[in-house]
């Protein structure tokens, strides 16, 4: 539990650093719902296909910040760690 929400900090992924965290924590995401939703798995794979998955995180930040003004790519700090 986080007693203090003044240590939460969502920032911009700005520089190849950042960005390595934010592909982290897409990974992360991805993994959790394999572990969460067992019964999803073959719809998860169709979603996050493989290989297409891991030409996408390596191209971040990619297409995606073309494709609209406002959107950006972020990470997430607690009292200073990356999570």
């Amino acid at each position: 539990m986080i007693q203090n929400s003044n240590n939460i900090k969502i920032l911009d992924a700005i520089n190849k650093k950042h960005l390595m965290h934010a592909r982290n924590l897409i990974t992360e995401f991805v993994k959790w719902h394999f572990q969460r939703h067992l019964d999803d798995k073959e719809l998860i794979n169709e979603y996050f296909d493989s290989k297409a998955f891991k030409e996408e995180l390596k191209s971040l930040p990619g297409n995606m910040q073309s494709l609209e003004e406002d959107f950006c790519w972020l990470y997430i700090m607690i009292n200073q760690r990356v999570v």
